[in-house]
């Protein structure tokens, strides 16, 4: 948060995977994501803490899950027991994302047919 809060971010609410808050009338929940978590900052790679995704649990009902940068992981099927996610945003393309046979297996894993692909 101390980064954030030096680079000019005066509006910032802490958060940890697992935990929910309420904004604006939508839930959001923190999960775990698999992935580097840093930026460059002045020319030195600054660590901005863990990955992390987030669920987002809409007035009407709808859940979606923004699995923020992360590669597959097993604990997705997790996700799907704990919140049913109605659509899933994964960050397919390769290199530093998922890739094609990842990405179907994270699919397989949240049990979702709505997949927006991101990053």
């Amino acid at each position: 948060m101390e980064w954030f809060a030096s680079k000019g971010a005066d509006h910032t609410v802490e958060l940890n995977k697992g935990g929910s808050l309420i904004f604006e009338g939508i839930k959001v929940t923190m999960t775990h994501a698999v992935h580097s978590s840093s930026v460059e900052d002045e020319g030195q790679i600054q660590c901005v803490g863990e990955a992390a995704g987030y669920i987002l649990e809409l007035g009407n009902g709808l859940k979606l899950y923004h699995a923020g940068d992360t590669d597959v992981f097993g604990d997705m099927a997790l996700i799907r027991d704990l919140f049913a996610p109605d659509i899933v945003l994964l960050p397919i393309g390769g290199g530093y994302t998922l890739g094609p046979q990842a990405a179907a297996l994270a699919t397989r894993f949240l049990g979702v047919t709505s997949v927006v692909p991101m990053h």
